[in-house]
């Protein structure tokens, strides 16, 4: 009677090894061969290239022969469809500064 017990405690570790190793496989399958699409580190944008460096975004800004290296949280595509809500007429009676 021992050895039947023994026996078919081995078979019961086999069976359970052969469901972990099918179920392993079968995740792998669906799971494993996904093809990871390349995030792109550059976006051209009206003429100017954003470059994503260091989790930011930079551009160059020519103004009167001087180079003027901006440096911005999103790229132009993120913030397309960014909605202001507000008035806006407090603007017109003192200047805006705008600082990078």
């Amino acid at each position: 009677m021992n050895e039947e017990s023994d026996t078919s405690n081995k078979g019961l570790f086999v069976l359970g090894i052969l469901v972990v190793l099918v179920l392993g496989v079968l995740a792998f399958i669906l799971f494993g061969f996904e093809e990871a699409t390349p995030s792109s580190n550059q976006v051209e944008y009206n003429y100017y290239t954003f470059d994503e460096v260091g989790g930011l975004w930079q551009t160059t800004l020519v103004n009167n022969d001087q180079s003027y290296l901006a440096v911005f949280r999103f790229n132009p595509t993120q913030v397309e469809d960014v909605y202001v809500t507000g008035n806006f007429s407090g603007f017109k009676s003192s200047p805006l500064y705008l600082t990078f």
